[in-house]
């Protein structure tokens, strides 16, 4: 039986032409090959025999998937230790296996590049040494070969490629499994399989069973290299439904600060002396020079910060809370086109008081100071998108890469002064620094890249655009109000937080709790 499963295992790794080369026994073969009990110990044989078969098919078809993509998912890898776990496998046993399907996979990497070991004159070298030698001598020959072909730059590359192949698997195992309950080959659904060139005569029926070409395989009917795809395919479901494990699997928060970028746009003022718009106003971000805002905790929110809180649900989504704390401050000396009325003369930086007919002919806003510099507030929830980049070994180390998007409410608190000639020929101003209040909502997307340290503290770096409709900001307290078209923002962020992540129990684990609290209860 062991050399049908060497045979068996070289046939997964064969063509699908060397698959058909093989047929199933006849019944009136059986009757006259076995002996009364030779046929209930070969489907004893048999049986653990496909369930071996099974296994090799799952690790053909994960190399082929690492050989074509690169990596292996932890959903992947961790299917693959619980269907080994229901098949009664210890940690130990998977250890042994993961190892040795690790060399398995470098052998293969080995006859794949093998024509890539040597250069043309070693190749010529060993081909004219080989020629016309003994047996003996061509031993020594091959072990040089072979001990060359190790030590050449294409089977350190391999080497690497196949420890980074074992990676997860081994990342997978320090994670607990309980055995579950699997359907085993029986009798009824085992089929004796031989050469197709088989055939019933007296010396055949011998070699049968003395050179083990009669073997047992569960029934199929589909090729095992087809059998390979979908045992990949519905590998991912091994982890059955039940214990998938639901709710908050990670909260987190995180503090940073930000640079930002705003486009034009109009700003429309609707006044107690007149209605005017600024066109194309052009607004700037005010950070603060790095210094000991950054550091008082009564000073940090002067800055232009970001706040977050965020949860994940699994592995590849979740949601956050954050606080984009911009600023928005009018750049009135430039030239603007002003259309519109305002019944005062205004008091200019340029020169001297001036009609609002005389603004408008000099393009000049300098007589106007508004702001949202305290700030541009941005309070959204987002949804968010995960991927997994780097997960080191140890789990002290990870990168993930991750998209957002999301809607919110623009809350600024808006400082506005518009200076003015009263009446008696003095200098007034009109406006106040307002409350804040939420004056409009925007969109946003982002992408970040996270580096997490020790599973717990992680710095941040994110690029969010915003697209945001400033509806009605306060001017003067009483109903005046400003208006802006809306205004696309780009922010850099940068951030460090701190994140938990809770352990979360299956149904089948909670069940369990519940029975042996039961039992307990009972004694």
């Amino acid at each position: 039986m062991k050399k049908s499963l060497f045979l068996f295992t070289i046939l997964i790794f064969n063509s699908q032409a060397q698959v058909q080369s093989l047929r199933s026994l006849s019944d009136k073969e059986q009757k006259l090959i076995f002996a009364q009990g030779q046929q209930a110990q070969l489907v004893e044989a048999g049986t653990n025999y496909a369930l071996q078969t099974e296994i090799r098919a799952v690790e053909f078809s994960l190399m082929q998937e690492f050989h074509k993509s690169g990596s292996i998912s932890q959903k992947l890898s961790e299917g693959y230790i619980q269907h080994l776990t229901n098949r009664g496998f210890s940690k130990t046993d998977i250890k042994r296996r993961v190892s040795s399907m690790m060399k398995g996979y470098f052998n293969n990497l080995q006859v794949l590049n093998a024509d890539k070991a040597l250069d043309q004159t070693k190749k010529d070298y060993y081909e004219e040494k080989l020629k016309d030698v003994t047996e003996e001598e061509s031993g020594s020959i091959l072990d040089a070969l072979h001990d060359e072909i190790l030590a050449s730059p294409m089977s350190k590359e391999n080497e690497k490629t196949s420890e980074k192949f074992s990676t997860s698997f081994f990342k997978a195992l320090e994670k607990d499994y309980t055995k579950k309950a699997m359907p085993v080959p029986t009798a009824e659904n085992l089929e004796y399989i031989v050469p197709a060139d088989f055939s019933i005569q007296s010396k055949n029926i011998e070699k049968a069973k003395t050179d083990s070409q009669l073997y047992c395989v569960q029934k199929v009917n589909k090729p095992i290299s087809e059998q390979a795809v979908d045992l990949a395919n519905s590998l991912e479901n091994v982890i059955e439904k039940d214990s998938k494990k639901k709710g908050i699997q990670e909260i987190w928060i995180s503090w940073g600060y930000n640079r930002d970028w705003h486009s034009k746009s109009d700003a429309m003022f609707k006044t107690l002396y007149g209605d005017f718009t600024i066109h194309d106003a052009y607004g700037d971000d005010v950070p603060k020079k790095f210094g000991i805002y950054y550091f008082d905790p009564e000073k940090i929110s002067i800055p232009q910060y970001n706040i977050e809180i965020g949860v994940m649900f699994n592995d590849k989504w979740g949601m956050d809370l954050h606080m984009d704390h911009m600023k928005w401050k009018f750049d009135r000396l430039r030239d603007y086109e002003i259309t519109g009325d305002f019944s005062k003369k205004v008091w200019s930086t340029r020169g001297s008081r001036k009609t609002f007919e005389e603004a408008i002919r000099d393009k000049d806003a300098s007589w106007l100071r508004f702001e949202h510099t305290d700030g541009y507030n941005y309070l959204s929830l987002g949804l968010i998108r995960n991927l997994k980049l780097v997960e080191s070994k140890s789990g002290n180390f990870d990168i993930d890469a991750r998209v957002s998007g999301g809607a919110g409410l623009m809350v600024p608190r808006t400082d506005i002064r518009l200076y003015y000639q009263k009446d008696d020929g003095g200098s007034d101003r009109y406006g106040i620094n307002n409350k804040f209040h939420i004056a409009g909502y925007g969109v946003h997307a982002d992408a970040r890249l996270k580096f997490t340290f020790w599973d717990k503290v992680f710095l941040q770096a994110t690029v969010r655009g915003s697209r945001i409709k400033v509806k009605n900001a306060l001017v003067d307290g009483a109903g005046a109000s400003l208006e802006h078209t809306p205004i696309n923002s780009v922010q850099v962020i940068g951030q460090i937080g701190y994140q938990h992540k809770f352990k979360m129990k299956s149904k089948t684990e909670n069940k369990k709790e519940e029975i042996e609290k039961k039992r307990a209860q009972a004694q």
